[in-house]
């Protein structure tokens, strides 16, 4: 009778024991799907990583760029002529020009003056006895 009672204990915990191996079986599948879950977020990650990654070079070079540019405009900003500056090359060459024109003018009319002296020599040549 005690042998029956230790059999009956030993079926009665074995089949608790495979209830418990039906629950870990049900467990360990959902471990499964939690760690498959776990790998294809795993992947994600690898690709934004590779994103940010990529990200942080062309941040790097438009940050370059940026300086470059700033560095660029410092030198046009004190190199570059001001409206005060065009304002007088505009003046002097006004002026040039104007001083050129009068120059011109006065050749035109002392050009036109010679020839006159020239006809008066002429002129006075014969009447003071030099050869024409």
């Amino acid at each position: 009778m005690n042998e029956d009672k230790i059999i009956q204990k030993l079926e009665n915990i074995e089949n608790k024991l495979g209830q418990h191996d039906e629950r870990f079986d049900k467990i360990d599948q959902r471990f499964d799907k939690i760690e498959q879950k776990l790998t294809k977020h795993h992947q994600h990650f690898d690709k934004v990583e590779g994103k940010l990654t990529e990200h942080d070079t062309i941040f790097d070079l438009l940050a370059r760029k940026s300086l470059e540019h700033e560095e660029n405009i410092i030198w046009i900003k004190a190199n570059m002529a001001t409206k005060n500056d065009l304002r007088e090359i505009t003046t002097t060459l006004d002026t040039l020009v104007g001083l050129a024109k009068k120059k011109d003018e006065e050749m035109t009319i002392m050009g036109h003056q010679m020839q006159l002296v020239q006809e008066d020599i002429r002129k006075i040549k014969p009447l003071v006895g030099l050869a024409v």
